[in-house]
């Protein structure tokens, strides 16, 4: 009986197939049976490679099948992709499919790598146009370099490999079946393949595929099939089809060590197999899962911290003990213990065990003893959650064991403190250069005094400066620089003197700026480098030293507003040449945050920490607003939550030197502009936030602070376009952090409106199309701008919108806006509703998508703010 077509989220639907081959004795028998079978003579057996599979894969899902070899898993992706069919049961697909099968299908090795491309691309059912427009895609991502006009048959496995997968990634598939071709490629092509792979996935292809590489399969799958001897064995969670599949290697193994041992007894040995297998295949995903011949068993287990107490929490960098208590049933000649931590996909992150690194031999065991064996270790992985499992074999080799009793997923181990590593594992490196002299690090806590690092740097960097300013000093530590030929020292301390906003010095007043522990007492260190940079003469130089962390951020709790990384600090510095970062400067416990309480015990805190940069300004004769510098941004600010971003722009709003702006913006009215003929208020699409609806309300607050934090945050020094930039006073408000703005909008009599109205030397506005911004030419910008824009655009202008906004954003630049994107179908449908003048609304998932076709990397924070990444 046919099944019915998969519904709208099914696309792969496999009902009860089966595909049944006949093996033959004699080559005759073939004959014979070819002949014969319908008259009902058949010679030779049946052999079923699969029988009754039936599963569904909905659309976007990443499912993959392992099993070992002769299960029967590149069978079922033949049948899958329509190149076999099957001998019983039935298979829909809804959807394009490309398939990457046997190493080389659908190549004619006589053709060119350019007409292999374009021959299965046909095949696939592009038109010729369709493949051009794709061809230097497919090229670039194969790699082949000249090869791809040389004829297929005299390509390496590896460069066939790179080319077939490059062909089916680049047809805009909606299913994508790869069986196991990726193995032949070189490490960095497989990473290339399954970076690929995972934007597909991000775009809502679907992807089976078929491997032995049972991390890529816990990591990248979100679903998982295990097939054995044709059949479906077990299907779920990947991290728990894993373990089911280790188990019945191990069980297949066991079952041929007794076969060795015991000739005779192969009908037992068959039989408790199957019976294994039975019992494997109904375990679940709940809880511990457990498995061994149970020869020994482990009966207790403890983690103990360094007092010696049983515990679930340990801390980054300190030592633990793993205490397990063994008792055997039978005898057993090499006991050994592995112990491992695993995260919550099944990697095995930090391991340790008895024989395989260390040898560790507790000799023979017999029935009714009992062994207690500890282990003692530094915790070496970051801070986060972890799953503890802990298993005991006999071992003969490292090949060649018999495992009595592994307890997986035993409990959740929570790790604490600061992060002490670059990844998940904390370790401790020694860099050097040059000479291979070991350079400083962090971890090494080999410090100096600061007026010596200080010294130090000022003689080598600026032996000449003549004009010296200090921000949060008085000189002291500079005394023996100052007394060596005639220098002139100005300082500068708040509150009477203010980095944070102009300061009464002149352009290039100073040949060295000494900035100590200063920035991160700052309400706005981005202010605070700007106006040092434009302080510092060129080829003047910058010494900074502040509190360390991972990124820069606000600190809650203290009164320090910030913590800085070395690439935070450089990016707060975008027109100066850095010229050397580190951790540095001396121990000072007594400046801890926590005063009177040991550095050790801070639970990896390390408030002592400190971070430096010294940084020199070009030594160019154009004026700084000539300066064409290069685009950095916080990256850290994709993490930001919506809390963040408020706190941020409400601390931005309150900033002194923003005032006049803001206040300026506040003087005008929607009544006003509506007098010069403009539509403008709460019921329409523009609006000022200086109207007394919003004002009474609060929401001009949220108004401004779209564009106060974009420009703080994304706009300093930068070159933007503000597309749709409305009544103006965004880009009027944004012009004040940035280098240039070019704002424009479609109707002429409303740009008119804002070149009269808002007047910065800074800023161009123009009249052109959102979709279309080819009246743009060739320029291209560090920053693109969409404030509650999207929103108004049909859907296939809002993709064209973003194809466009993508097309003029330098590489490493940005995409900012802002509009409501929903979780739900349902939550868009209704917002649409609720305003005729919205023509589209993207839900998150919808926007996300479209945003990491056109973007390297993109975010959405709190269902309002999207940042997309060039």
């Amino acid at each position: 009986m046919p099944i019915s077509p998969p519904t709208d989220d099914v696309v792969i639907s496999v009902r009860n197939v089966g595909k049944m081959y006949r093996i033959y004795d004699h080559p005759q028998d073939r004959l014979k049976h070819m002949l014969l079978w319908r008259f009902g003579r058949h010679y030779g057996r049946e052999f079923w490679a699969l029988r009754n599979v039936s599963f569904e894969v909905r659309r976007g899902e990443m499912v993959g099948i392992i099993g070992r070899n002769g299960s029967g898993k590149s069978t079922l992706l033949q049948i899958i992709a329509g190149t076999l069919a099957p001998t019983e049961g039935e298979v829909q697909v809804k959807g394009r499919v490309a398939a990457l099968l046997e190493l080389g299908s659908g190549f004619n090795p006589e053709f060119t790598g350019r007409e292999n491309v374009y021959l299965n691309g046909a095949i696939l059912g592009l038109s010729r146009e369709e493949i051009d427009a794709r061809f230097d895609d497919i090229a670039a991502f194969a790699d082949i370099g000249e090869f791809i006009d040389q004829p297929v048959k005299f390509y390496s496995s590896g460069m066939v490999v790179r080319l077939a997968f490059a062909v089916q990634v680049h047809v805009s598939p909606d299913i994508l079946i790869v069986d196991e071709a990726l193995a032949v490629g070189d490490i960095a092509f497989q990473s290339r393949c399954l970076d690929k792979i995972k934007q597909l996935t991000d775009c809502g292809v679907t992807i089976v595929f078929v491997t032995h590489d049972i991390g890529t399969f816990q990591n990248l799958c979100t679903y998982g099939y295990l097939l054995h001897h044709g059949m479906l064995f077990s299907s779920g969670r990947p991290a728990q089809v894993a373990m089911q599949y280790y188990e019945l290697m191990r069980e297949s193994e066991h079952a041929r060590q007794r076969l060795m041992a015991s000739p005779g007894d192969a009908e037992e040995v068959q039989h408790e197999l199957r019976r294994r297998e039975e019992e494997i295949k109904r375990k679940t995903g709940a809880g511990e899962y457990r498995f061994g011949t149970g020869a020994a068993r482990i009966v207790d287990y403890c983690v103990l911290d360094t007092e010696g107490r049983e515990t679930a929490s340990l801390f980054v960098g300190k030592p633990f003990r793993v205490v397990t208590t063994i008792e055997f049933y039978d005898h057993v000649e090499n006991i050994a213990i592995g112990i491992m931590f695993r995260n919550a996909q099944g990697q095995n992150l930090m391991g340790m065990h008895s024989y395989i690194e260390h040898r560790v031999n507790f000799g023979p065991h017999d029935a009714g003893e009992r062994l207690e064996i500890g282990c003692e270790q530094i915790m070496l992985l970051n801070p986060g959650d972890y799953l503890l499992n802990i298993g005991i074999a006999d071992f003969r080799s490292d090949y060649d064991f018999t495992n009595l009793d592994s307890r997986n997923n035993l409990m959740k181990v929570t790790v604490a403190g600061k992060p002490l590593g670059y990844g998940l594992i904390h370790t401790r490196p020694l860099f050097w250069s040059g000479g291979r002299t070991p350079v400083q690090s962090w971890q090494s806590m080999a410090w100096k005094s600061w007026e010596e690092w200080t010294l130090e740097r000022c003689e080598k960097y600026a032996p000449d400066a003549r004009r010296i300013l200090e921000i949060g000093g008085q000189g002291a530590e500079l005394a023996r620089f100052l007394a060596q030929r005639d220098r002139q020292l100005t300082t500068l301390n708040f509150p009477t003197g203010d980095i944070c906003r102009p300061t009464p010095y002149v352009d290039s007043a100073f040949d060295l700026i000494v900035c100590k522990m200063t920035f991160e007492h700052l309400y706005d260190p981005f202010a605070a480098a700007a106006e040092i940079t434009r302080l510092l003469a060129p080829g003047g130089i910058l010494l900074l030293s502040t509190v360390w962390s991972w990124r820069y951020h606000t600190a809650s709790g203290f009164d320090d507003y910030w913590r800085f990384s070395t690439a935070g600090l450089m990016q707060l510095f975008p027109r100066l040449t850095i010229v050397e970062t580190g951790y540095d400067l001396d121990d000072r416990r007594k400046d801890c945050r926590f005063d009177g309480v040991p550095v050790d015990e801070l639970g990896g805190w390390r408030e002592h920490w400190y971070v430096y940069l010294v940084a020199k300004k070009p030594d160019i004769s154009e004026s700084l607003s000539d300066q064409v510098m290069p685009y950095r941004f916080p990256r850290h600010v994709l993490n930001y939550t919506l809390n963040d971003i408020k706190t941020i722009y409400e601390s931005i709003l309150a900033d002194p030197v923003i005032q006049p702006v803001i206040d300026e913006i506040m003087s005008h009215t929607n009544e006003s502009v509506r007098e010069r003929g403009i539509a403008s208020g709460a019921t329409e699409e523009r609006a000022l936030p200086g109207d007394p609806q919003f004002v009474s309300t609060g929401y001009y607050r949220m108004m401004l602070g779209r564009y106060a934090f974009a420009g703080a945050m994304f706009c300093r020094g930068a070159e933007v376009l503000d597309a749709g930039s409305g009544l103006g006073w965004g880009a009027f408000l944004v012009s004040h952090f940035a280098r240039r703005v070019t704002a424009f909008d479609r109707e002429p009599e409303l740009v008119a409106f804002c070149r009269e109205i808002w007047r910065a030397q800074n800023i161009l506005w123009s009249v052109g199309d959102m979709c279309d911004l080819s009246f743009l030419t060739d320029m291209r910008y560090d920053v693109v701008l969409g404030m509650e824009v999207i929103e108004h655009l049909s859907r296939d202008d809002g993709e064209r919108y973003i194809a466009e906004a993508a097309r003029v954003v330098r590489p490493g630049g940005v995409f900012i806006g802002t509009s409501y994107f929903p979780v739900s179908r349902d939550e868009a449908l209704a917002a649409q509703a609720n305003n005729p003048a919205h023509l589209h609304i993207f839900t998150s998932d919808e926007m996300l998508m479209l945003l990491r076709r056109y973007f390297s990397n993109a975010v959405i924070i709190g269902s309002w703010m999207f940042i997309a990444v060039r």
